[in-house]
């Protein structure tokens, strides 16, 4: 399409990301209103479909006591980062929702997630250290949860969660 050629008619799709659901219903709302104020400014109309993707996933800080007691008494594995949420989205975000979740990444790769230039360059780490580690935290978890710590909600409470965001 040229420069100086305006559209009748356009289509405009966006994912979002967040920490909580409580900012995604916010965040949600105001990419709503830019839609409905670049529509009045253009003396155009909008029509607005919310598609749910996934919900933000919540590490469960309980669960993850025993991965962190594992890299401690792990002499293989050099650092562990605990400090920070992550924004990639998934299933696991739905599940954390209803069963407390831990989702342990892990190192030993190069180029872009998901590309064409992703490979293995540690191997070693991948296919003998880590899943090690993995089988240490096994260890830790078994016979030892807490079940006062953990919590489990409905698929009910999960649709009525969806309804709420997505309008």
């Amino acid at each position: 399409m040229s420069t100086n050629v305006i559209p009748n008619r356009i289509t405009v799709g966006s994912d979002l990301r967040t920490l909580t659901v409580e900012y995604m219903k916010e965040a949600a709302a105001k990419m709503d209103d830019a839609a409905k104020g670049s529509a009045l400014a253009l003396q155009g109309e909008v029509s607005i479909e919310t598609q749910m993707g996934y919900l933000p996933f919540v590490q469960n800080r309980y669960l993850s006591e025993f991965v962190i007691e594992a890299f401690r008494e792990n002499g293989e594995i050099a650092q562990i980062r605990n400090e920070s949420a992550i924004s990639a989205a998934g299933d696991i975000g739905d599940l954390s929702f209803m069963i407390p979740c831990i989702q342990i990444g892990y190192s030993g790769f190069t180029g872009t997630i998901h590309g064409d230039d992703f490979k293995d360059i540690d191997p070693e780490f991948i296919y003998e250290v880590f899943p090690r580690f993995l089988s240490q935290v096994f260890e830790r978890l078994s016979g030892r949860i807490d079940k006062t710590k953990l919590y489990k909600r409905t698929y009910e409470q999960y649709e009525k969660l969806i309804a709420s965001i997505s309008g």
